[in-house]
């Protein structure tokens, strides 16, 4: 397993606009801009939960990173050397299109032939939301993985792919006498292990789970997430975890990146954007998590936006925010796009106000983090006076 916190995956400036046609003459109308710009890396062995409401362009930035779109500008380097990407774009700085070109086109996957591809496939696998649907009904689930086998050239005779097929299978907690059913005689549950299984096939590096959860019941919910954990930890496997599920995500992710309208508006580690979110949009969607504690429920304040989402063919100038926040400064967030800029440690943060009171943010963030310290000393104290009269009481009744 590879060193966690190596960058496995860098995306920047994606952009996934699809045309839209208007008249007999089927003449371009107009954008529907799904991704609009969006700049993140993922590090090697951890787990990235991409949330944001529906339509926001979550599941197209998964799609357009493996290729399933062909992204229409921005970069994507797939455990590249660092000094490969300051080549290429030392080469543009210096007008040397040709070279860059070049290079992009053997490390690049936004640019890279769709005939280069095949061996990142291996490296790239997609859990889809719907297991039903991305399963053939006409093949037997033991055909469909071995299928995923012969493609890539795994196992040299059909026997060695059926075995391989066999151990993936109990893996992920199906039983080996499964082999030969169909897709419609499992539950979705059992549906949703036997898709990982087939991403698990070939040995990938990097999972994108695309609303992987959201079709299983609570129960099954849990089942299916902790087996994507022990395999991570077996595998050493890397997960983008797109979801709209913030107490999902939450459960899952190591850092978590907040999508508005093809936009990124926070990136944090797990545990800074639940404890501290910055972004006016981050703490409207954490206000509308369900806690079943009524006395905490009752003292939280709940952030109601006003309007409808803008639509991504018409979408709003400046900030893409701006007609529903509820902080809105005006000129500077109608006018002008704000940028992501790092306001607390690894915590990024794309939103005017925000970086206007950094100063203010990273105080109260100190603070936070020395009562932190500060009760976690207390705790620490206090489990040791447990232990050590646990210890001379045990010392009593031995005498």
């Amino acid at each position: 397993m590879a060193k966690k916190g190596e960058v496995l995956l860098e995306v920047n400036d994606l952009k996934m606009y699809f045309p839209v046609f208007k008249g007999i003459f089927k003449r371009v109308a107009g954008y529907i801009k799904a991704v609009d710009g969006v700049t993140f890396f993922v590090r090697k062995g951890e787990t990235l939960g991409l949330v944001g409401e529906s339509g926001c362009g979550k599941s197209t930035t998964g799609r357009a990173i493996i290729r399933l779109y062909k992204p229409t500008s921005g970069e994507v380097f797939f455990d590249v050397p660092e000094e490969i990407k300051e080549k290429i774009r030392a080469y543009e700085e210096e007008g040397r299109e040709k070279e860059a070109a070049l290079l992009r086109e053997r490390y690049d996957l936004a640019k890279m032939p769709d005939k280069a591809l095949k061996p990142y496939r291996r490296k790239i696998q997609m859990i889809f939301q719907d297991p039903y649907a991305s399963l053939n009904p006409r093949m037997t689930i033991g055909n469909a993985i071995e299928e995923v086998l012969r493609i890539h050239g795994i196992g040299d005779t059909y026997e060695e792919r059926k075995k391989k097929v066999l151990e993936l299978l109990t893996k992920v907690g199906i039983r080996e006498e499964y082999v030969n059913r169909y897709p419609h005689e499992f539950s979705g549950g059992q549906r949703q292990r036997i898709v990982i299984a087939r991403a698990l096939a070939v040995n990938p590096e990097l999972i994108i789970a695309d609303e992987a959860v959201a079709a299983l019941d609570v129960s099954i919910r849990a089942q299916v997430l902790n087996l994507m954990q022990d395999l991570q930890e077996e595998y050493g496997l890397t997960y983008i975890f797109i979801s709209h599920d913030l107490s999902v995500v939450r459960y899952i992710s190591d850092r978590i990146a907040v999508m508005y309208l093809g936009n990124m508006v926070e990136i944090a580690p797990a545990n800074s954007i639940y404890d501290m979110p910055l972004h006016p949009y981050t703490r409207a969607l954490l206000s509308a998590v369900p806690i079943p504690d009524p006395e905490i429920r009752d003292k939280k304040k709940r952030i109601i936006l006003e309007g409808d989402v803008p639509s991504p063919l018409a979408k709003p100038s400046g900030c893409p925010f701006h007609p529903r926040c509820y902080e809105n400064m005006g000129v500077i967030c109608a006018t002008k796009v704000p940028q992501l800029e790092e306001i607390l440690p690894d915590h990024w943060v794309a939103c005017h106000k925000v970086s206007k009171e950094k100063d203010k943010i990273r105080k109260e963030w100190e603070k936070l983090q020395r009562e932190k310290k500060a009760r976690e000393g207390v705790s620490e104290q206090e489990a040791g006076a447990k232990s050590s009269t646990s210890k001379s009481k045990g010392k009593r009744k031995g005498r």
